[in-house]
């Protein structure tokens, strides 16, 4: 089915979606572990005593967003990675 020259490109190319995934989930959670653990509690009790400053809540709003966009952006990289790495494959 693979030439010898191709054999090694697809375990290679899992591998590194492997490795992509697992370095996207760090990501993930550097920015999730801060904002569900220590973030949202305190802003709710600013949001309780009424006294939230706009950088907080755009601070807020910061995290949420990056919580929602980063999971995106990484299944669209890993995708375009594998369709660079199956076009060199493809090539060789």
């Amino acid at each position: 089915m693979f030439n010898n020259d191709r054999a090694q490109s697809l375990p290679f190319g899992i591998i590194m979606a492997a490795v992509f995934l697992v370095g996207a989930g760090v990501l993930v959670a550097m920015f999730l572990i801060p904002w569900n653990v220590a973030f949202i509690p305190a802003f709710n009790g600013l949001v309780a005593a009424d006294m939230p400053t706009q950088q907080t809540a755009d601070a807020f709003d910061f995290y949420r967003d990056t919580s929602v966009a980063v999971p995106v952006f990484v299944l669209i990289g890993l995708l375009l990675w594998a369709w660079i790495r199956g076009l060199e494959a493809r090539t060789q």
